[in-house]
């Protein structure tokens, strides 16, 4: 099973552990999941966050559509028991762009902004739960404080390049 280590995380010499990038993803995080946030915190969950923050951009009306689709896929998921975080992102935008809140190059924009801010370790082309299964035990983790960290540094990194 490959598991990100789960030792203490100090953010490095010379960033601001406070900034706003980070304080915003912890808080949707903390919006998105509300109790059920744990941490860590896995790639599929951070890619939903991300995604939520990404959104933020497209205006407001597709905003609250996108966290009402969203929030009730979570919610159907969960009393399912079975639930895929990336899944539900990738069908939360697919309802956004039938109802034609947004475009298609829009969407796969964000979604791959969202997916390559959410990798927490070096399988770059995955994004991994923090279950894993008997056919696949792997999983990708981190401390809340440092999957946020690494998913706003590469946003400020690519700043600008989704549009929004």
């Amino acid at each position: 099973m490959r598991m990100r280590s789960l030792t203490t995380y100090s953010e490095p010499a010379g960033t601001d552990a406070g900034n706003t990038a980070s304080r915003a993803l912890r808080r949707t995080l903390k919006d998105t999941f509300g109790k059920g946030v744990r941490d860590p915190v896995s790639e599929e969950e951070l890619f939903v966050a991300v995604l939520k923050e990404k959104m933020a951009g497209q205006g407001e009306f597709a905003t609250r559509q996108f966290n009402r689709i969203l929030s009730s896929n979570i919610q159907r998921a969960q009393k399912s028991g079975r639930v895929s975080y990336e899944e539900i992102g990738h069908a939360s935008m697919k309802a956004l762009i039938d109802a034609q809140l947004i475009s298609k190059e829009d969407a796969r924009t964000l979604k791959r902004e969202a997916f390559n801010a959410a990798q927490l370790d070096d399988n770059k082309q995955l994004l991994y739960d923090g279950k894993g299964t008997t056919a696949d035990p792997t999983i990708s983790v981190a401390p809340v404080r440092k999957a946020v960290h690494l998913a706003a540094a590469y946003l400020k990194g690519n700043k600008g390049t989704s549009g929004a």
